[in-house]
């Protein structure tokens, strides 16, 4: 009896998906100069969501997580602040029944003039 009690538990809990570091060499940005020349972006997202809500025989795949990143990513929008909260608003539309998603941008070695800095963030996380 004490095994199947086990093993239940190991079913239930809080799960997490992450895509950590996805690459982007674009031309984005909100200042005009940003729009001209490719920077240096990586792209990470995490999703919580709790094992017993999901529908039955269903999972979060991180192929699709990585796909709504990609599709932000290269759309038409500069402001990374923007994009961000569009990613988070995909994520909660593919997965309502999530706990909380959160998304890392981080621009590395930003062209602003006379100032050397290794990387711009925009983080954005909500809870649901």
């Amino acid at each position: 009896m004490q095994v199947k009690k086990n093993i239940k538990m190991a079913l239930g809990g809080t799960g997490i998906i992450k895509v950590e570091d996805f690459e982007f060499h674009i031309a984005k940005g909100w200042h005009e100069a940003e729009h001209k020349v490719e920077n240096h972006f990586k792209v990470s997202a995490e999703v919580v969501y709790e094992r017993e809500k999901l529908p039955a025989g269903s999972f979060l795949d991180y192929e699709d997580l990585a796909a709504i990143l990609k599709r932000h990513m290269i759309s038409d929008t500069h402001l990374l602040e923007t994009i961000a909260e569009q990613i988070l608003e995909d994520i909660a539309r593919q997965w309502p029944y999530i706990k909380s998603a959160r998304v890392v941008i981080r621009k590395l070695t930003p062209a602003f003039t006379h100032m050397k800095i290794g990387a711009v963030v925009v983080e954005r996380q909500v809870a649901y």
